[in-house]
């Protein structure tokens, strides 16, 4: 059985399953839709034809809106297509879903080198076109593989939840041809198509592992996505010990620390007179805050902010250059905020 066999079969009743699962609006009426970024993602290698795709839904206040459902849709299904194609806004109101390619050999279609048109729908309204395509011209060998929640390279799997507490499950990496494993303690960015039915946590390499932590929320199927090489993802049912009312969705407790999405991302240096990108994060009390940029080996890369900082929002600009002020290569990287005891972690991809 071959890898896309693998993948469908590891998915199907996922899919069919929220398919028939009720998604409730959220409050507020969205008036605009759109891609995280820049709207272009980039597909590195056919061994891994994966990548997040993320869109955030606003209102017309520009506030996001939380819980609200998002359709995904591609303008060519035979290139490329979605894993997941619905999920439900967070609380920031961030959708996130798989975008994968329907292609397994060479040579790539031109079409798909160009980039092919990708939509997300919420509430009728259509965001403007994004793009999803490989960078053909730079397809190389991956540093690590993984994680690998399913058996053998199989990245997805699906598991139900036997009661209302959290739960871990364990994922595997796989060496790289010429880098071997990311070291111990490096950060991967989980998410979760439904917030409301689970969340998980954020993610750190232990040894060749990988553990997430899922928390059982209410009734329904949600994915947990694990940023990778390529991400993995985790469908998961929750049965009726812990059902809600859907007409009214839980209040989310106020997180310590909550790190928002970089923008731009991916940061291209094409065209870009002011080349970089701004991290954003809210603090619920006053604290001392670390945000530091790493490289996917976990090599640190540059400390942005090490200070003790007000209770609110703030955002930090960063140039895409090292500690040393030379200009970092084109590539995955991972930046990351401590405050007191608390950690969280998010991805970016730099393109020059």
């Amino acid at each position: 059985m071959n890898y896309y066999a693998r993948l469908l079969s590891a998915v199907v009743s996922g899919l069919l399953l929220i398919g028939t699962f009720n998604v409730a609006h959220g409050q507020g009426t969205v008036t605009q839709v759109e891609f995280v970024g820049s709207g272009r993602y980039l597909l590195d290698t056919l061994l891994f034809p994966h990548h997040v795709v993320q869109v955030v839904v606003t209102d017309e206040q520009q506030k996001p809106l939380p819980f609200v459902s998002v359709m995904f849709s591609s303008a060519d299904t035979s290139l490329v297509d979605f894993v997941f194609d619905r999920a439900v806004t967070d609380t920031n109101g961030i959708a996130v879903t798989l975008v994968q390619t329907q292609v397994s050999t060479f040579p790539v279609p031109e079409a798909l080198c160009d980039g092919i048109a990708i939509t997300a729908i919420a509430q009728s309204i259509s965001s403007a076109e994004g793009q999803v395509g490989f960078s053909c011209d730079s397809i190389g060998e991956p540093l690590f593989s993984g994680p690998f929640f399913g058996s053998g390279s199989n990245s997805f799997t699906s598991v139900s939840a036997q009661t209302s507490e959290p739960f871990t499950i364990t994922g595997e990496l796989l060496p790289g041809v010429f880098s071997g494993l990311p070291p111990s303690g490096t950060p991967f960015a989980v998410y979760s198509t439904d917030v409301r039915v689970a969340q998980a946590d954020s993610a750190v390499s232990d040894s060749n592992l990988v553990h997430v932590t899922i928390h059982p929320r209410a009734q329904g199927i949600a994915h947990i996505i694990v940023e990778g090489i390529p991400p993995g993802a985790i469908s998961i049912s929750v049965p009726t010990f812990t059902a809600i009312s859907e007409a009214a969705p839980p209040q989310a407790l106020p997180q310590p620390i909550t790190l928002g999405a970089n923008y731009p991302n991916p940061l291209l240096s094409a065209g870009v007179v002011d080349f970089g990108t701004t991290i954003t994060y809210h603090l619920s009390k006053p604290d001392n805050v670390l945000l530091q940029v790493f490289d996917v080996a976990g090599r640190e890369i540059k400390t942005l902010v090490n200070q003790d900082q007000r209770a609110g929002d703030h955002s930090v600009f960063w140039d895409g250059r090292d500690q040393w002020g030379h200009q970092v290569a084109s590539g995955v990287y991972i930046y990351q905020v401590e405050a007191g005891s608390l950690r969280a972690s998010k991805t970016m991809l730099v393109v020059r």
